[in-house]
C-alpha cells in the first residue's frame, strides 16, 4: 500500500513537471495568453514559474498579480520591494495605493514588525471605511496581540 502511494506521487509530480513544462511553452509560443498562464502556474502553485511567464508581461493586473505571488509564496522581502515600485509607478491611483498599503501591512506583520503593521492597516480603515478584509484583519490582530 506504501508503495502504491509513493509510485502515485511520482507520477503526480512527473505530471505537475511536464504540465508546467507545457505551460511555460505555451507562454513563450503564445506571449499574448502569457498573463493566462500566469494565473495557471500560480493556482498550480508553482510560483517561481509564475513569476518567469509573468515577466513578459507589462501592465496593471500583471504588476499587481506580481505583488499576490510574492506574497503568497512568502517572498516578504520581495514584496516589500514591489510595494515600493508600485506606489511610485501608480502615485496618482487611489485604489491601488490601498491595495499596496494592504499588503504591505499584511507583509510587515508576516516580518514580525506587528507594531507598524498595525499602524499600517488602522490607517487604511480610516481612509476606507468600507474595506471589508483590512477590518477584519486588522480585528483579528488585535485579538491576538491582547491574548
Amino acid at each position: 500500500m506504501k508503495s502504491q502511494a509513493l509510485k502515485l506521487k511520482s507520477n503526480s509530480e512527473k505530471t505537475d513537471g511536464s504540465m508546467t513544462l507545457a505551460i511555460v511553452n505555451c507562454a513563450k509560443k503564445n506571449p499574448k495568453s502569457a498573463y493566462d498562464l500566469t494565473i495557471c502556474l500560480y493556482t498550480m502553485e508553482v510560483y517561481d514559474k509564475a513569476l518567469d511567464v509573468l515577466s513578459t508581461v507589462d501592465s496593471k493586473a500583471s504588476d499587481f498579480l506580481k505583488l499576490e505571488i510574492y506574497y503568497e509564496s512568502g517572498q516578504y522581502m520581495n514584496t516589500m520591494t514591489h510595494t515600493n515600485q508600485l506606489l511610485e509607478k501608480y502615485a496618482i491611483d487611489a485604489e491601488a495605493i490601498l491595495t499596496v498599503i494592504y499588503t504591505r501591512a499584511k507583509c510587515l506583520w508576516k516580518l514580525g514588525k506587528k507594531h507598524k503593521a498595525k499602524s499600517f492597516m488602522s490607517k487604511l480603515v480610516c481612509q476606507k471605511a468600507d474595506f471589508r478584509d483590512a477590518q477584519s484583519i486588522l480585528f483579528k490582530w488585535n485579538k491576538k496581540v491582547e491574548s
